[in-house]
This record gives C-alpha cells, sequence and structure tokens, in this order.
C-alpha cells in the first residue's frame, strides 16, 4: 500500500463488503416474510416483534401469548415518532453569521452556539411504571365533562395510562418555532411526490404501494 486511498480500499473489501453481502442475504430472507428490515424494523428484536405480532393480534386462541388487538396496537404505533433527523442551521458561527436574517434587515449576530445532548432516555423511560394488561379503548368527544376531567386529571398528576389527544401550536407561535417546532406529526405523502426509484425498490421488496407513505414531521 502506497496511499491511504489504497488502505481505504483494502479496509473496504476485507470489512464492508462482506458486511453489505449479509446484510442483502438479510434483506432477502425478510422480504420472503413480507418485513422491510429498512423499514418496518431495523434490528433483529425489531423484526421478531414484527413477525411474532402479525400472527397473534387480535387472536384468543393462544391466551398464554397477549397481544393487543389490532385497534389497540395500531393507535399506539401510529402515535410513535421518532426524534428530528434534519438540519435546522447550516452554519452558526458567534461575531460572525446573523440570526434570522433571511427575515430581519436588521439581524443580530450570533453570540454564542450552544449544543445540547440528551442522554439515557431510554433507560430513564424504562425505569418508569407502565400500563400492562388487557387494553380497553375509550373515545371521548370533546367537549364533554370527561375530557375536563382528564384535563384536571392531568394537571393534578392522577392519570395514568396513554392517551391520544390532538394538539396543535397557535398560529401566533409558529414564528417563534420556526427553527425548532415543539410538535412532530404523522404525515401522509402522495405518491405523486414519490421518486420512481423508491417505487421500484418496494416492488422488489415486494411491498405494496399504497394510496400515500407516512412520514415524520
Amino acid at each position: 500500500m502506497v496511499t491511504f486511498a489504497n488502505w481505504l480500499e483494502f479496509y473496504n473489501n476485507l470489512d464492508v463488503g462482506p458486511f453489505l453481502e449479509s446484510l442483502e442475504k438479510m434483506r432477502d430472507v425478510c422480504t420472503t416474510l413480507s418485513i422491510d428490515i429498512f423499514k418496518d424494523a431495523v434490528s433483529l428484536p425489531g423484526v421478531s416483534l414484527k413477525y411474532l405480532l402479525r400472527g397473534t393480534l387480535g387472536k384468543r386462541d393462544a391466551p398464554e401469548l397477549y397481544a393487543p388487538e389490532r385497534e389497540a396496537y395500531d393507535m399506539w404505533k401510529d402515535a410513535v415518532v421518532g426524534g428530528p433527523s434534519l438540519v435546522f442551521t447550516r452554519k452558526h458561527e458567534a461575531g460572525k453569521t446573523k440570526i434570522r436574517s433571511h427575515k430581519y434587515e436588521d439581524a443580530r449576530f450570533c453570540q454564542k452556539v450552544v449544543g445540547y445532548d440528551a442522554n439515557a432516555l431510554y433507560p430513564s423511560t424504562m425505569f418508569q411504571e407502565m400500563p400492562c394488561g388487557k387494553e380497553k379503548i375509550v373515545f371521548h368527544p370533546y367537549p364533554s365533562d370527561a375530557v375536563a376531567e382528564f384535563e384536571n386529571r392531568l394537571k393534578t398528576k392522577q392519570w395514568f395510562g396513554f392517551a391520544e389527544v390532538d394538539i396543535s401550536v397557535p398560529k401566533e407561535l409558529w414564528d417563534k418555532f420556526e427553527e425548532f417546532p415543539p410538535l412532530f406529526k404523522n404525515s401522509t405523502i402522495p405518491n405523486k411526490v414519490i421518486p420512481e426509484n423508491i417505487k421500484n425498490y418496494l416492488r422488489r421488496t415486494n411491498r405494496t404501494l399504497l394510496p400515500g407513505q407516512k412520514k415524520n414531521f
């Protein structure tokens, strides 16, 4: 090896190449089970859970293997939204770049750049008590006395369980949170904006093209 490029090629041939080959073989195996390891599950436990629940959701002939009803599971799964993976500001430098210069002519200079990294969120969540047992779905229209009672139990910290509610950011606060929105939602992307290479991938992996694909925002 004479250059660093030679070393990189040597490394890729020994490490990255075989890994990609094994990944493709794993994908092909999971595709026969109608599971997309790059979208439905990104780990072996996730693949196992997907395969297990598909055979137990809504079935009552295996009481020793508990699984929620389809409606409850879909409500809970659709409510899971991951954290943001996007660039809010590509560059900020103290004393040089300006804050919201696209909006204000007299924008102020950035004085300091502070970064935060939240660690151990999963362990702290798993440390807390979680609801368990057979689920019961209850719908309450708004407004109603039940909604007012729910709000009161939240404020007094008497609520324990899962709740699906409709919330929104007031329009007068949109500008305040334009760089970092406090809420994320699942939105449906129409097929007409999905690139052809993605559609071809879905066909190759035996995934049905739905009227729209869900994406987190």
